[in-house]
């Protein structure tokens, strides 16, 4: 009844007549109670056989597929999936893909206030897209299967951001997926290491990343596809969709989709454990690249005693990724296991890291580090 009222009264200015888009991102604002970024897909899906947005086609739109969703995530997944059920034939589609987030990711390119000194760098445009789209999907949809569940939007805080976005004029305030500054810094790590400037990355390059930091056996498994499917057309290389997820995983392994990320690096047998066998193989690399720098002698029991004891999995030697995630211990355990200079850092616990941590508990890792990294290219003059 009383979103029969506010949709009569949106739509009095019109004299029964149509409403553009952007007066209807007020109209529909008001009455679904949805950021106004959201607006442009459900303009899309109210738009009558005319392709004009009336308050008969609104009317008929909301009470058809609307009026009986309380959740705004299942509102928002329906609307995506309504959109593009209009756009292609493909009617059974119970997932979200990436093009799905096309129009919203646009609309804040084109609106946000944050934005608007992007206006000209048009070369810049379509990789703000791709990289907040990528920073989406690697955190939403943790399975990492490029089909977005309505599951998976649910348990995420992507309502909230894209809400906070109506509220908050500083784009780089918007750590999750939106930053501007954030997304600068993914472009120029990616930059770096593609050498030849074609978007692609493949081993040689990828090996290059931290200063050679991981070993090669995890550089092949990143690159067969494992911990994410690939967009690369080329077998065994990266494309800079693809560089998004690895390096926010690679910096920060304390996030859920990180772990998650990591753990199938290493899951040689896809099981769902990481058993013995499976970080032997991986140690016997890792312990070459550790003799090189270090007279101590380490071998493999010392090394699996050390997991244990930082991890303490239900069953010794048999770690699960609900164990890495209770001990708060899962970058270590995998810095360990295939990164030496990090897990050197770690070892070094340089002082001015550990008062950054504590003095901003609010931030990420990989926030801190896309800070710090953006404050080092903006002095470079980069």
């Amino acid at each position: 009844q009383r979103e029969d009222v506010s949709i009569a009264k949106a739509f009095a200015s019109t004299g029964g007549g149509h409403l553009n888009l952007s007066d209807f991102r007020d109209a529909a604002a008001s009455i679904t109670g949805f950021s106004s970024y959201i607006t442009a897909p459900l303009y899309e899906c109210c738009k009558g056989p005319d392709g004009k947005v009336t308050e008969e086609s609104f009317t008929a739109f909301w009470k058809e597929h609307m009026q009986n969703i309380d959740d705004p995530a299942k509102r928002l997944f329906r609307i995506l999936i309504l959109r593009r059920e209009r756009l292609t034939p493909d009617k059974h589609r119970n997932y979200l893909v990436e093009d799905d987030f096309q129009m919203i990711v646009q609309d804040v390119l084109h609106r946000h206030p944050g934005l608007r000194f992007l206006k000209d760098s048009t070369n810049f445009h379509e990789k703000y897209v791709e990289t907040v789209i990528g920073r989406i999907f690697f955190h939403v949809n943790r399975r990492g299967n490029n089909n977005m569940s309505l599951k998976e939007l649910q348990k995420s805080n992507l309502m909230e951001v894209l809400a906070l976005l109506d509220r908050e004029s500083d784009i780089n305030e918007i750590f999750d997926y939106f930053s501007y500054e954030h997304f600068y810094v993914i472009y120029c790590k990616f930059w770096e290491l593609d050498t030849d400037h074609d978007f692609i990355i493949d081993k040689e390059q990828l090996k290059m990343y931290g200063d050679f930091a991981l070993t090669e056996r995890v550089v092949d498994r990143i690159l067969s596809g494992i911990p994410r499917k690939l967009h690369s057309k080329t077998p065994n290389t990266m494309s800079y969709r693809d560089f998004i997820p690895f390096v926010i995983a690679e910096e920060d392994k304390n996030q859920r989709s990180s772990i998650e990320y990591w753990f199938r690096v290493l899951d040689t047998d896809g099981d769902g454990i990481l058993s013995t066998y499976e970080l032997e193989w991986f140690f016997e690399e890792q312990k070459s690249r550790i003799q090189e720098v270090s007279n101590e002698p380490i071998n493999f029991a010392d090394f699996m005693c050390q997991l244990n004891d930082m991890i303490a999995p239900e069953r010794n030697g048999h770690f699960r990724v609900k164990d890495l995630i209770k001990s708060k211990m899962a970058f270590l355990f995998f810095n360990i296991t295939f990164n030496l200079p990090k897990f050197a850092q770690y070892e070094q616990r340089d002082p001015y890291l550990i008062t950054e941590a504590r003095r901003t508990p609010q931030m990420s890792d990989w926030d801190r580090f896309a800070v710090s990294e953006y404050i080092r290219y903006a002095e470079d003059g980069e």
